[in-house]
């Protein structure tokens, strides 16, 4: 029980740590839940200890909470102490808009209201699914039908026309909850305690699993990154990347996948023949 306690208490005071520093909520909690692992495996920050645990889980994101981790538990750098080459694991076929469109519709009945709403306007709008699942119901913009987001990393907030469909399904949601204006709209806190981002995650993500949702819908990034292929071949990237709120073209790029590469190569390809 005491060895519990103390995991417990290291992860919370790890994730004020990384809350100081400003990671991203998303990255915090990831960073924390390797906390356990850290501790049973990182006793020093000798060399030969960091490159065994690197050996043993190679991915960036582990990297990144092991940094973390020593400066806060050790106080050290380790960065100067060890020499890490990323490796990028291997990108899983890209879901079309067409593709969740036919998942969401098949899962319709099976989620619950609320989980109905999010994957529909995480599919609508491409939005990152924390400003999502941050939404309030001020947020919402009934005469105009539009909402709102506030951008989770630092760039302009944007309002989006929803269309009428979406909307009745949202104001269903919110008569049916009796939400207030001043609510989350979704997963709203729970009295006394302070609810975190992380947990609206857990929350969202443990009801798509429960409806049978496959795990390319579960990574809720999917979405964002199919709207994005799809302006790209429909719009232009530039349309894209300002679509889903992308300070640089260059971001917005990373997302193409070889599908949407291929289909401008043919469309450029039969421009250049016509010349």
């Amino acid at each position: 029980m005491g060895e519990k306690l103390k995991i417990s208490k290291d992860k919370e005071a790890f994730r004020l740590y990384l809350e100081g520093l400003g990671l991203a909520p998303r990255t915090t909690y990831i960073y924390s839940t390797l906390v356990p692992q850290l501790m049973r495996e990182i006793k020093n920050t000798e060399p030969e200890t960091l490159r065994k645990y690197l050996k043993r889980h190679p991915s960036p994101v582990y990297f990144g909470a092991l940094v973390n981790y020593c400066q806060w538990k050790y106080g050290t750098d380790i960065k100067n102490k060890i020499k890490y080459r990323s490796v990028k694991p291997k990108r899983r076929p890209a879901l079309s808009v067409s593709q969740l469109k036919v998942i969401v519709d098949d899962l319709e009945t099976k989620l619950a209201q609320r989980e109905r709403v999010i994957v529909k306007l995480n599919l609508a709008t491409g939005r990152r699914i924390s400003e999502i699942l941050t939404l309030k119901s001020r947020q919402i913009d009934w005469e105009n039908s539009r909402i709102n987001f506030k951008t989770a990393k630092g760039g302009q907030d944007v309002s989006f026309k929803i269309n009428p469909g979406l909307m009745r399904e949202i104001k269903d949601y919110i008569e049916d909850s009796g939400l207030l204006a001043i609510d989350s709209l979704f997963y709203p806190n729970r009295p006394n305690t302070r609810q975190k981002e992380k947990s609206k995650y857990d929350q969202y993500t443990s009801a798509l699993r429960r409806a049978g949702a496959s795990p390319e819908v579960c990574r809720t990034h999917n979405f964002r990154r199919a709207v994005i292929n799809y302006l790209i071949t429909k719009k232009g990237v530039e349309y894209a990347s300002a679509f889903v709120g992308h300070e640089s073209i260059d971001t917005t790029m990373k997302y193409l996948n070889e599908e949407t590469r291929q289909k401008l190569i043919s469309e450029a390809a039969e421009v250049m023949a016509d010349e």
